[in-house]
Protein backbone atom coordinates (compact mmCIF):
# COMPACT_ATOMS: atom_id res chain seq x y z
CA UNK A 1 0.00 0.00 0.00
CA UNK A 2 1.38 3.63 -0.64
CA UNK A 3 1.56 5.60 2.01
CA UNK A 4 -1.79 7.48 3.08
CA UNK A 5 -3.56 4.35 1.64
CA UNK A 6 -7.08 3.55 2.68
CA UNK A 7 -7.20 -0.31 3.27
CA UNK A 8 -9.95 -2.87 2.83
CA UNK A 9 -12.28 -4.30 5.34
CA UNK A 10 -12.67 -1.96 8.30
CA UNK A 11 -15.76 -1.76 10.59
CA UNK A 12 -18.53 0.86 10.14
CA UNK A 13 -16.96 4.03 11.90
CA UNK A 14 -13.71 2.57 11.25
CA UNK A 15 -10.93 3.36 8.70
CA UNK A 16 -8.04 1.44 8.12
CA UNK A 17 -5.23 3.50 6.65
CA UNK A 18 -1.31 2.68 5.91
CA UNK A 19 1.24 5.61 6.86
CA UNK A 20 4.37 4.77 6.42
CA UNK A 21 5.40 1.98 8.69
CA UNK A 22 2.16 2.10 10.76
CA UNK A 23 -0.98 0.35 10.10
CA UNK A 24 -3.51 2.63 11.65
CA UNK A 25 -7.43 2.00 12.80
CA UNK A 26 -9.47 5.69 12.71
CA UNK A 27 -12.39 5.15 14.98
CA UNK A 28 -15.03 7.64 14.10
CA UNK A 29 -16.64 8.72 17.40
CA UNK A 30 -19.93 10.98 17.14
CA UNK A 31 -19.77 14.27 17.95
CA UNK A 32 -23.15 14.85 19.40
CA UNK A 33 -23.32 15.57 22.83
CA UNK A 34 -25.70 12.83 23.28
CA UNK A 35 -22.72 10.13 21.98
CA UNK A 36 -20.17 11.82 24.16
CA UNK A 37 -20.65 9.76 26.84
CA UNK A 38 -19.74 6.43 24.68
CA UNK A 39 -16.75 7.66 24.21
CA UNK A 40 -14.58 6.47 27.11
CA UNK A 41 -15.15 2.88 26.34
CA UNK A 42 -12.07 3.74 23.53
CA UNK A 43 -9.99 5.87 25.70
CA UNK A 44 -7.89 2.81 27.21
CA UNK A 45 -7.21 1.25 23.37
CA UNK A 46 -6.29 4.49 22.09
CA UNK A 47 -2.68 5.36 21.34
CA UNK A 48 -3.51 9.01 20.27
CA UNK A 49 -6.22 11.11 19.82
CA UNK A 50 -7.35 13.19 16.54
CA UNK A 51 -10.21 16.09 17.33
CA UNK A 52 -11.55 17.52 14.23
CA UNK A 53 -12.58 20.78 14.92
CA UNK A 54 -14.67 22.80 12.52
CA UNK A 55 -12.51 26.65 13.22
CA UNK A 56 -15.54 28.47 10.94
CA UNK A 57 -18.12 27.57 13.85
CA UNK A 58 -16.81 30.60 16.55
CA UNK A 59 -20.29 29.39 18.56
CA UNK A 60 -18.82 26.37 19.17
CA UNK A 61 -15.49 27.10 20.22
CA UNK A 62 -16.11 27.14 24.09
CA UNK A 63 -18.18 23.42 23.60
CA UNK A 64 -14.78 21.96 22.34
CA UNK A 65 -12.69 23.43 24.97
CA UNK A 66 -15.10 22.37 27.38
CA UNK A 67 -15.28 18.76 25.25
CA UNK A 68 -10.85 19.12 25.02
CA UNK A 69 -10.95 19.84 28.88
CA UNK A 70 -12.83 16.22 29.92
CA UNK A 71 -11.48 13.78 27.67
CA UNK A 72 -7.73 15.11 28.15
CA UNK A 73 -8.18 14.62 31.63
CA UNK A 74 -9.28 11.46 31.63
CA UNK A 75 -6.76 8.84 33.28
CA UNK A 76 -6.62 7.08 30.59
CA UNK A 77 -6.14 9.72 27.66
CA UNK A 78 -3.92 11.84 29.65
CA UNK A 79 -0.25 12.02 28.38
CA UNK A 80 -0.97 10.67 24.95
CA UNK A 81 -0.24 12.90 21.94
CA UNK A 82 -3.54 14.91 20.52
CA UNK A 83 -3.59 15.99 17.09
CA UNK A 84 -6.57 18.81 16.12
CA UNK A 85 -7.36 19.35 12.84
CA UNK A 86 -8.72 22.61 12.43
CA UNK A 87 -11.01 22.19 9.86
CA UNK A 88 -12.66 24.47 7.22
CA UNK A 89 -9.68 26.85 6.91
CA UNK A 90 -10.76 28.19 3.44
CA UNK A 91 -14.20 29.31 4.95
CA UNK A 92 -13.30 33.44 6.24
CA UNK A 93 -14.58 33.15 9.44
CA UNK A 94 -12.04 30.34 10.64
CA UNK A 95 -9.94 30.69 13.23
CA UNK A 96 -6.02 30.43 12.34
CA UNK A 97 -4.13 27.70 14.13
CA UNK A 98 -2.71 30.86 16.84
CA UNK A 99 -6.30 32.03 17.54
CA UNK A 100 -7.50 28.39 18.63
CA UNK A 101 -4.87 28.30 20.75
CA UNK A 102 -5.67 31.20 22.86
CA UNK A 103 -9.34 30.30 22.63
CA UNK A 104 -9.53 26.97 23.56
CA UNK A 105 -6.94 27.38 26.49
CA UNK A 106 -4.81 24.44 24.75
CA UNK A 107 -1.09 25.32 25.95
CA UNK A 108 -2.45 25.02 29.34
CA UNK A 109 -5.00 22.10 28.72
CA UNK A 110 -1.87 19.60 27.14
CA UNK A 111 0.41 20.65 29.57
CA UNK A 112 -1.54 20.32 32.91
CA UNK A 113 -2.50 16.02 31.12
CA UNK A 114 1.38 16.21 29.17
CA UNK A 115 -0.16 15.44 26.40
CA UNK A 116 2.37 16.18 23.31
CA UNK A 117 -0.13 18.19 20.91
CA UNK A 118 0.15 19.60 17.05
CA UNK A 119 -2.77 21.48 15.40
CA UNK A 120 -3.11 21.26 11.74
CA UNK A 121 -4.78 23.63 9.35
CA UNK A 122 -7.42 21.65 6.93
CA UNK A 123 -9.83 21.28 4.03
CA UNK A 124 -11.29 18.18 4.94
CA UNK A 125 -13.69 16.92 2.05
CA UNK A 126 -15.20 14.07 1.68
CA UNK A 127 -13.72 12.25 -1.04
CA UNK A 128 -13.31 8.52 -0.67
CA UNK A 129 -11.60 6.42 -1.74
CA UNK A 130 -8.19 8.75 -2.43
CA UNK A 131 -6.87 8.65 1.44
CA UNK A 132 -6.33 11.73 3.85
CA UNK A 133 -4.98 15.30 2.33
CA UNK A 134 -1.54 16.14 2.62
CA UNK A 135 -1.53 17.89 5.41
CA UNK A 136 -4.08 15.88 6.99
CA UNK A 137 -1.52 13.19 6.56
CA UNK A 138 1.71 15.07 7.84
CA UNK A 139 -0.53 15.34 11.13
CA UNK A 140 -1.26 12.06 11.50
CA UNK A 141 2.82 10.96 10.37
CA UNK A 142 3.38 13.42 13.63
CA UNK A 143 0.73 11.52 15.81
CA UNK A 144 1.46 7.97 14.67
CA UNK A 145 5.76 8.97 16.05
CA UNK A 146 4.54 10.97 18.68
CA UNK A 147 2.58 8.03 19.99
CA UNK A 148 4.87 5.23 19.55
CA UNK A 149 7.71 7.51 21.37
Amino acid sequence: ALAGEVLPDAQPGQTRLRVDRFEVTLVELPGAQRSRSAWRSHYSEAHGLLFVLDSADLARVEEARKVLSRVLSHPDVSGKPLLLLANKQDEAAALLPGELIERLCLERLVNENRSPCRIEPCVAKRVPPCGPARTTLQGLRWLLRAAAA
